[in-house]
């Protein structure tokens, strides 16, 4: 169950996106602004619209898109604390991030990392929106992080702060907690090789600082499938000990 701190962080992160866009609509040549700040009513009495042929139109829909994309989330997360916690949520007010991430796995390290940046070939692949994955366990952990609407990259080039490479199973990004943490899953825990590797990989995660539980989160599952309940919990975990740290709730 996710917590009040985290829904209502949630939601002032994305109230604070909404300020930002446009209200309007479109149609199927046309995109309308509502609250259009040089041309509100033009010299007609009609709403301004852009034409969705010219560039700037087609930005301003995305940015109507997005909006509206942002109000269904809010509309999830209030229908959530109702039927969860009952009564009204308090009144959400902005927010400021009291503590960044001790190693800097913030949203600037998310973007820089390159996405899909191991090129060893593949052995089975498993299709998940337009993505192949390597196994079957990893195919659930990013139909896990699509469901809980996090942001991520699968097996991704990243820098740590000592220099060294690496290319963890997934990078998932917090936005609202400027935190991301990574997912690695340990397949082959009978294989001596692959044990040995996977202990160097581990600690060299450890000596930059990395927490397990904060940022990263190991799945050891031999031959064994992913429970999609459990693991899902596990995700949420490490999300709200993230948001709880960045917003020093205790």
């Amino acid at each position: 169950m996710k917590s009040k701190e985290a829904i209502y962080i949630k939601i002032a992160f994305l109230t604070d996106l909404r300020r930002f866009l446009p209200k309007g609509y479109t149609d199927a040549k046309s995109v309308y602004l509502l609250d259009d700040p040089d041309n509100i009513v033009s010299d007609d009495g009609k709403r301004h619209h852009y034409s969705l042929n010219t560039e700037k139109g087609r930005r301003i829909a995305k940015q109507i898109n997005k909006a509206r994309e942002i109000d269904k989330q809010i509309d999830e997360l209030e229908a959530y604390w109702r039927v969860n916690y009952k009564g009204n949520m308090p009144e959400v007010t902005r927010l400021r991030i009291k503590v960044e991430s001790p190693i800097g796995l913030n949203n600037d390290f998310y973007q820089r990392a390159v996405p899909e940046s191991n090129t060893m070939a593949y052995k089975t692949a498993f299709m998940f929106r337009g993505t192949n994955f390597r196994s079957k366990n990893e195919l659930i952990i990013a139909e896990i992080l699509t469901e809980l609407g996090l942001e991520y990259k699968y097996e991704p080039k990243i820098i740590l702060a000592n220099g060294q490479t690496l290319y963890p199973d997934f990078l998932v990004n917090i936005e609202e907690a400027n935190r991301c943490f990574i997912i690695e899953i340990q397949g082959m825990m009978n294989d001596v090789n692959y044990v040995t590797k996977a202990v160097q990989k581990e600690s060299i995660y450890f000596q930059n600082g990395y927490r397990d539980g904060k940022e990263i989160l190991f799945f050891k599952s031999g031959t064994d499938t992913i429970d999609f309940d459990a693991f899902k919990l596990l995700v949420e975990a490490v999300v709200e000990a993230n948001i709880k740290e960045a917003y020093k709730i205790v």
